[in-house]
């Protein structure tokens, strides 16, 4: 009698860790669903026609189709360009236009109607005392129109006075 009941209680220990471990893998499931939109399943279900970045998430569905995001397909200005691919992530650019080729949309690009930024500091080259360099404070310590980050040694050191010239007689 007392050999039944240790089986017993052994057979309802053993149920008890399957059912756990069930539970357990569906804690899972459920877990990694949340955590990818279910793109992994509803892409495995379904026939995907390419996943260009082998995130789990067909092209068609992917927000930024060519960089791996699967946990990440968050579209802040709801342009359907997710914002790890979008050039104005903040303001809706579904044509993703960018006139200069500085990787800032048009939409907030100062300078896309203006001229060019070549060196992306947010200022347009047409106003840019340093158009080569970024300088975004636009700083010009001798005050020659030339800013200070592309200002030669020689042309700073003119502009600096002299010990002499500052010493009274």
């Amino acid at each position: 009698m007392k050999q039944k009941k240790l089986e017993e209680k052994s057979n309802k220990s053993y149920l008890l860790i399957v059912v756990a471990v069930i539970a357990l893998v569906i804690v899972v499931f459920l877990v990694q669903q949340s955590l990818t939109g279910a793109a992994f399943w509803s892409n495995w279900l379904k026939k995907c026609t390419g996943d260009s970045d082998k995130d789990g998430i067909c092209n068609e569905k992917d927000k930024c189709p060519y960089v791996s995001d699967a946990n990440y397909q968050v579209d802040r200005d709801r342009d359907g360009i997710g914002d790890l691919c979008d050039n104005c992530p903040l303001r809706a650019n579904k044509d993703q236009k960018d006139s200069d080729g500085d990787n800032v949309g048009n939409y907030c690009d100062m300078c896309s109607e203006n001229g060019k930024d070549k060196d992306g500091d947010g200022v347009c080259d047409d106003k840019d005392n340093c158009p080569s360099i970024q300088n975004w404070n636009q700083k010009d310590s001798d005050k020659d129109g030339i800013g200070d980050s592309c200002d030669t040694a020689n042309d700073k050191a003119a502009a600096s006075p002299s010990p002499s010239a500052t010493k009274s007689p």
